[in-house]
């Protein structure tokens, strides 16, 4: 039984509403982009016309993707060099190492992470300058 032009439009057109919510379940299962960033993809869902726009837009998605879990690890791996670069200064109050290693935590860019471990660094001198016949003084300033 040969089908006719409305039925194949209906067919095609529930064909595309299942592909649109896979790709919407994908989009909400994102663990890198932002809720925004979300919002848009499911906007473009709703403004594709056809497989090809589809097809681009789960390229895009999966690119973006990739590219936020090679950031964020990144990331991961400075935050972590830092906090044992802190945690291997000689003159440092542990105290201190705690505090520049949870100012650390809080940073949220690659150049907020360098600005507070220089910032370590100084207190490491200050530090190391403070000892005087193997005491150290704590200056208690923050």
């Amino acid at each position: 039984m040969k089908q006719s032009p409305e039925q194949i439009k209906t067919e095609d057109q529930l064909f595309m509403k299942k592909i649109q919510a896979r790709i919407n379940l994908k989009i909400a299962e994102l663990i890198y982009s932002t809720e925004e960033t979300k919002e848009i993809y499911r906007q473009k869902v709703v403004e594709s016309d056809s497989y090809s726009e589809l097809d681009e837009l789960v390229r895009i998605i999966d690119d973006g993707e990739y590219q936020l879990q090679i950031i964020q690890q990144k990331l991961f791996e400075q935050l972590r060099s830092y906090i044992w670069k802190i945690h291997e200064l000689d003159y440092l109050p542990l105290k201190e190492k705690a505090f520049w290693t949870e100012q650390l935590i809080k940073a949220e860019l690659a150049e907020e992470m360098t600005t507070v471990y220089c910032k370590a660094l100084d207190a490491e001198r200050a530090a190391k300058n403070s000892r005087t016949n193997g005491w150290t003084i704590i200056r208690d300033n923050q």
